[in-house]
């Protein structure tokens, strides 16, 4: 087995210039959900995709996004449902602060006080403070609620219409707003 070759170490001015570097690219990373977020909306607003030669927004997203799709319909429901926050405001929230934010009644969430704690706070801690607000607004625990997606969401309703499969629902109620399922 060889030996790890050694590195030399970085000089005072190396390290200095890798550490603002490195600063930089998390910036980048912090903001670039909105960046995404505002061109897929322009995208869908100017019907690009038909330029483009695609039938719909989504084979469009498919061909050029692929894999990063949930991303990307992550960014455009943020922004959506943090239009009308100025755009400095949202530069300062990241990716997951943001999402977080989309819980929260229209009003709540655009305020300044949960803006500025979306700003603020890690990740962890913010969507503690989420979970704690909508469970005194509903008072519900938040682990007595299960998220399904979509497709998850069509199936459970399926399966809940059938005779058959409705035992399967019988201590289950669903809604259709919040796509959750209290057992």
């Amino acid at each position: 087995m060889s030996q790890p070759k050694l590195r030399h170490a970085a000089s005072k001015a190396e390290a200095e210039a890798m550490d603002r570097e490195a600063f930089s690219i998390v910036g980048e990373m912090r903001s670039s959900w909105l960046r995404l977020g505002l061109l897929l909306r322009k995208i869908i607003d100017t019907r690009a995709y038909v330029a483009l030669e695609f039938p719909s927004m989504h084979a469009w997203m498919n061909a050029r996004l692929g894999q990063s799709m949930a991303a990307a319909f992550s960014a455009m429901r943020s922004v959506r449902a943090l239009n009308g926050v100025p755009e400095d405001m949202l530069q300062l929230i990241g990716e997951r602060n943001a999402h977080a934010l989309t819980y929260l009644p229209e009003k709540e969430r655009k305020s300044q006080e949960w803006l500025g704690k979306a700003a603020t706070l890690p990740t962890k801690e913010f969507k503690q403070e989420v979970r704690t607000a909508i469970e005194k607004r509903t008072g519900l625990p938040s682990e007595r609620f299960k998220t399904f997606p979509s497709p998850y969401r069509r199936g459970f309703t399926k399966a809940c219409a059938r005779p058959r499969k409705s035992s399967h629902c019988l201590f289950a109620s669903i809604s259709r707003l919040t796509h959750r399922v209290e057992y």
